[in-house]
C-alpha cells in the first residue's frame, strides 16, 4: 500500500501501477481506497445507488408514459400497469415490459427504439389480436378440409 501511495502521488495512473504489481486496475483501486479511506468506499456504493434509482425511475417513467394512452383498438383507458404494449413494427427485440428479460440490461436509447415498435392495447383486444393472429390459418385450413 505505501508503494501504491508513492507511485500514485508521482502522478502514475492506476492502470500503470496495477501492471507493474500484478493487480486488476479496478481491484488495486478498491483495495487501496479501503486501506485508506473507508468512507470513500461508501460514498461511492451511494453514488452508485442513487444513479441506478434515477436510472429505473426513469425507465418506469417511459414506459409508463406509453402505457397511459387509450387502447388504440377499443378505446378503453385502463391504468398503465393494465395496459398491455404490442410489437406491431419492426422486429421485437426485447420484452419492454419485463424488467427480468427485457429493459434492465438496456440503455434508455434502446429502449426508446423498442417502445417507438410498439402500441398501446387493453389485455382484451391484445389477447384477441394474437389469438386471432395464431390461429386464422388454422381455423381457414379447417374450413377448406371440411368443404
Amino acid at each position: 500500500i505505501d508503494e501504491v501511495a508513492t507511485r500514485r502521488a508521482a502522478g502514475e495512473s492506476w492502470a500503470t501501477i496495477a501492471r507493474a504489481l500484478d493487480y486488476k486496475p479496478a481491484n488495486l483501486r478498491q483495495i487501496y481506497i479501503r486501506r485508506t479511506d473507508s468512507g470513500a468506499l461508501d460514498r461511492a456504493r451511494r453514488r452508485s445507488r442513487r444513479a441506478s434509482r434515477k436510472r429505473r425511475l426513469r425507465i418506469r417513467a417511459l414506459i409508463t408514459a406509453a402505457k397511459d394512452v387509450p387502447c388504440v383498438d377499443c378505446g378503453t383507458r385502463l391504468p398503465p400497469e393494465c395496459m398491455d404494449l404490442d410489437h406491431v413494427r419492426g422486429g421485437k427485440v426485447f420484452a419492454v415490459g419485463h424488467p427480468e428479460t427485457g429493459h434492465r440490461y438496456r440503455t434508455i436509447g434502446e429502449l426508446v427504439v423498442e417502445l417507438a415498435k410498439c402500441e398501446t392495447r387493453c389485455p382484451n383486444c391484445h389477447r384477441l389480436r394474437h389469438y386471432r393472429e395464431r390461429f386464422a390459418a388454422v381455423s381457414t385450413r379447417q374450413t377448406k378440409l371440411a368443404v
